[in-house]
């Protein structure tokens, strides 16, 4: 890897430490972290949550690209694109052929007759198969990470990680997902960046200074 584009990633670095601090939770008895959130829900938090876990819906990717094309060198688009690929492709492989099937929250405490135990969010569709990981975490993440390579400001990159692992919470606080979904998802999602941006600054092309507008 050349200097350039190690230095490109290093808005990544407090990404990747901040997650990986998450690991020991990985550890912990299924459905601990869960349990745990699902114990301090309160109508605010439902309405935040319920509105912060679109931060993770792909449909943005149109406006983002959008963005890029404007007045941007080709190379910050076609990277964002790849980037964008390479994350619905690792999603893809994952929910419908590795890990198809996986029981998310609410259909696993139903199988185990316990779901009238727990808090579900009123109004919420409770999704009930292919768990791993959560699309929304890995989505947000890779949002976050690649912008945080192309803004490479101290504060903003903080506000996108925050927004991001807010994102990637909510899964988990409105019954959508379990820990280690969020987690593989964070981590997913931090990769497809550091892909993308790998083979834009690595294979470097003589159309990507130029400019679409």
């Amino acid at each position: 890897m050349t200097r350039s584009f190690l230095l490109t990633l290093k808005p990544l670095y407090p990404f990747l430490w901040s997650v990986l601090a998450f690991t020991p939770l990985v550890f912990l008895p299924k459905g601990s972290v869960f349990e745990s959130l699902n114990r301090l829900h309160h109508p605010v938090l439902d309405q935040l949550f319920s509105w912060v876990t679109y931060l993770g819906d792909a449909s943005y990717a149109i406006v983002l690209v959008l963005f890029f094309l404007y007045k941007k060198p080709l190379k910050w688009a076609f990277s964002f694109t790849v980037g964008f690929a390479f994350h619905a492709f690792f999603v893809h492989v994952f929910k419908q052929w590795l890990a198809h099937g996986v029981l998310r929250p609410y259909s696993y405490y139903s199988s185990l007759l316990q779901a009238d135990e727990f808090y579900w969010v009123e109004g919420l569709s409770m999704k009930l198969l292919n768990s791993f990981p959560s699309g929304h975490t890995t989505t947000a993440f890779f949002f976050a990470s690649f912008f945080a390579c192309y803004l490479r400001n101290k504060w903003i990159n903080m506000a996108l990680f925050a927004l991001a692992f807010a994102a990637a919470i909510s899964r988990v606080y409105l019954g959508q997902h379990w820990f280690i979904d969020i987690y593989a998802g964070s981590l997913f999602g931090i990769t497809s960046s550091v892909v993308s941006l790998w083979i834009v600054w690595e294979f470097p092309k003589n159309w990507h200074n130029r400019r679409w507008l």
